[in-house]
């Protein structure tokens, strides 16, 4: 969530949550996934 400087991360119930609507594709949160969830396509 500290990654995104759009601030489109959110923490969900269990998991976190990506809003498209914010998301500016940056790929600044891939970089740093720790389990390789999020991937740029």
């Amino acid at each position: 969530m500290d990654e995104c400087p759009a601030d489109a991360i959110s923490e969900g119930e269990d998991i976190f949550v990506i809003d498209p609507e914010k998301c500016t594709d940056c790929g600044a949160c891939a970089e740093v996934c720790p389990n390789e969830s999020i991937s740029e396509t």
